[in-house]
C-alpha cells in the first residue's frame, strides 16, 4: 500500500508538468504575442495546479492511499524538477 501511495504520490506531481510541458511546447510552434504567450501560461500554471490537487484527492479519498508516502513522494519529485536543471546547468 505504502508502494502505491508513492506512486500516487509521484504521477500527481510528474504527469501535470508532463502535460503542461507538451502544451507549452505545442503553442511555441505559433509564435503568439507576447500578451498571448503570457496569458497561455498562465492557464497553463493554473491547469496543473488543478490537476496536481485533483490526482492527490484522488489517491487519498477513491484509493485510500498512505499521506505520508504520498506527500513524501509528491513533494520529492517537485524539488527534484526544481533542482535538476540548475545542478545540470552547473556541471556543464
Amino acid at each position: 500500500m505504502w508502494g502505491a501511495s508513492a506512486f500516487g504520490g509521484g504521477l500527481a506531481a510528474w504527469l501535470p508538468n508532463a502535460v503542461f510541458m507538451n502544451f507549452a511546447w505545442r503553442h511555441q510552434v505559433h509564435t503568439p504575442s507576447k500578451g498571448r504567450l503570457a496569458w497561455t501560461f498562465a492557464i497553463g500554471e493554473v491547469l496543473k495546479v488543478i490537476a496536481s490537487f485533483t490526482i492527490l484527492v484522488v489517491a487519498l479519498a477513491g484509493f485510500k492511499a498512505v499521506l505520508l508516502p504520498l506527500i513524501v513522494t509528491w513533494v520529492s519529485v517537485l524539488v527534484v524538477q526544481i533542482l535538476a536543471p540548475a545542478v545540470i546547468n552547473n556541471k556543464g
